[in-house]
């Protein structure tokens, strides 16, 4: 039941993105809320009956989490701004809170402790990304109406994916891609179809979007990730998967120009400008206004100017992930962020020393695709897709501390019950108490 409730959740939240359903009925009250806190009552109630050692590794990515949520809450308590001009209140602004943090929080927690078992949890990964597949294949019939569904909506003659707007679902799907490529090695035959299908769809809708920070996160991260995993990926299954990419991308290449060679041209010609404002389509330009706005009170770069403040400071987007942290919450609130990150992709690598089969794949992927996404979340911000990251990483998570090895799970454990035996008595003594 538990396992269908996290299927079905995923699955209505995307379908609601995709078909622009209205799932609600007003601040609070929507069905993803209703998902959300069901599972984590049933959750909570089991975790106060039942402990799973292994979950003790996950103890950093807590505490960065929930340390971020405590400093992001403070932050949006003392600067108490109400912002008329945007018509953006202090009490939207705790919205904004609640979507942009703590349900990033709550939704991975509620895939990661959602799932009690290995094999629920790559039974629950291999539908999520079965259901991506499905989405960017459904994309790419509407883009060439086959038939015409009416679905996707173009902005500015470049396509906008189930998720909305372009760049975003770009960030998005380089975190999906070097997945879908790892599992057409090792699936059976069916699967393997699918997977290169929907790496191949992935690809094509990647291009679509002319996303240039989507390029450069997958390049980056691909180029990062290859140093991060050199301990993890021999050489000759480097030169397997580059063997299997490149005619996917050349097809998908040619499929996208076939149509919309317009759109190409036009993005490659923007990347090759003058000047580096118009090469990155105004970005520096809001980088720096933003720079120079938190610099009239330097001690703000320290503590940040309030949760969610750029927007309305600024009068735009920040198109900067870091950057958006940096303005809200300082140095300490992008170091927390940036220790999260960390410690994520610790836990993947600790997962990593033990994983064989299919656990291995998708763990590597979801490495390497985690580093693309935070590369591109660089030129972007994402708002629509978190929840979907979070979860997706809860399960991976999930994967990786049933795949770490017993010593690293004990060691993890061991550290926790010491330090409760530490602040405890020795036996025949007592606390002296005054």
């Amino acid at each position: 039941m538990r396992v269908f409730l996290l299927i079905a959740m995923y699955s209505v939240l995307m379908a609601s993105e995709m078909f622009g359903w209205k799932l609600g009925f007003g601040t609070g009250l929507s069905i993803k809320n209703g998902f959300l806190y069901v599972l984590l009552l049933g959750i909570a109630l089991e975790l106060l009956i039942h402990r799973r050692p292994g979950d003790a590794l996950t103890i950093p990515v807590n505490g960065f989490f929930l340390a971020l949520i405590a400093y992001a809450l403070a932050s949006w308590l003392i600067t108490d701004r109400e912002y008329q001009f945007a018509g953006y209140t202090h009490g939207e602004r705790f919205i904004s809170l609640k979507g942009l943090l703590i349900d990033h929080y709550l939704f991975f927690a509620v895939y990661f402790y959602g799932t009690r078992t290995q094999k629920e949890a790559v039974r629950v990964t291999i539908f999520v990304l079965i259901l991506f597949v499905i989405g960017n294949l459904i994309t790419l019939m509407d883009a060439y109406d086959m038939p015409d569904l009416g679905l996707i909506k173009w902005i500015a003659g470049r396509i906008s994916g189930p998720l909305g707007e372009p760049n975003q679902y770009a960030a998005f799907s380089v975190m999906f891609l070097p997945t879908l490529v790892a599992l057409t090695i090792r699936n059976g035959v069916s699967l393997r179809v699918l997977f290169g299908l929907g790496a191949l769809a992935t690809i094509a809708v990647i291009l679509l979007t002319g996303s240039r920070g989507g390029a450069v996160g997958m390049i980056g991260g691909l180029a990062v990730g290859s140093i991060v995993m050199r301990r993890y990926i021999s050489p000759g299954r480097i030169v397997k998967v580059i063997v299997l990419v490149a005619p996917l991308a050349i097809v998908a290449l040619g499929v996208v120009a076939s149509k919309f060679s317009g759109l190409l041209e036009e993005r490659v010609e923007q990347s090759s400008a003058g000047n580096l404002r118009d090469a990155s389509a105004g970005r520096t330009m809001i980088w720096e206004t933003g720079l120079r706005v938190q610099a009239e009170d330097p001690a703000l770069f320290l503590w940040g100017r309030g949760w969610d403040t750029f927007r309305p400071e600024v009068r735009q987007a920040s198109h900067n992930t870091y950057l958006e942290y940096l303005f809200n919450l300082g140095v300490i609130g992008l170091g927390l962020y940036l220790g999260l990150i960390a410690s994520i992709t610790r836990l993947q690598l600790y997962g990593l020393t033990g994983a064989t089969g299919d656990e291995r794949l998708l763990i590597i992927g979801f490495v390497l695709g985690w580093l693309c996404m935070l590369i591109a979340v660089f030129f972007v911000n994402l708002f629509n897709p978190w929840v979907f990251v979070w979860a997706y990483t809860g399960l991976v998570s999930r994967i990786a501390v049933h795949c770490a090895p017993a010593r690293q799970r004990t060691t993890a454990l061991s550290v926790r019950a010491n330090s409760r035996l530490l602040s405890q008595p020795e036996a025949g003594h007592s606390r002296v108490t005054a």
